[in-house]
């Protein structure tokens, strides 16, 4: 498993995107992550490294997730966020401290 320091803003957003989004439709069908593992042919360890970020997805992975779940890929990347936070200022609450290396922002002129 990599260090998660060492991931992008944009990799960290797209592991919050894609877990946030299993658990929500997990959660709206009644699912357990043992049972949508089944469903999906994977390991319900995988599938709740996924839901908590600590694995990178692979796109194989994520059909079968979206598959099981019968959704569209496109939904579980698919941003229905509070637009009263950020990305980033969720990722920060999400993700202990300790473990995101902060990079300054550069704005554009």
């Amino acid at each position: 498993m990599e260090e998660q320091s060492k991931l992008t803003d944009e990799q960290l957003a797209a592991r919050l995107r894609l877990s946030e989004n299993l658990k929500r439709i997990r959660a709206s069908q009644g699912l357990s992550q043992e049972a949508l593992a089944d469903r999906a042919g994977l390991h319900r360890t995988y599938t709740s490294q996924v839901e908590r970020r600590i694995v990178n997805a692979s796109l194989d992975n994520i059909v079968l997730l979206a598959r099981a779940l019968g959704v569209d890929v496109s939904e579980l990347f698919a941003n229905v966020a509070d637009d009263s936070e950020s990305t980033t200022e969720r990722i920060e609450k999400k993700t202990p401290s300790s473990s995101i290396e902060k990079k300054p922002r550069h704005k554009a002129s």
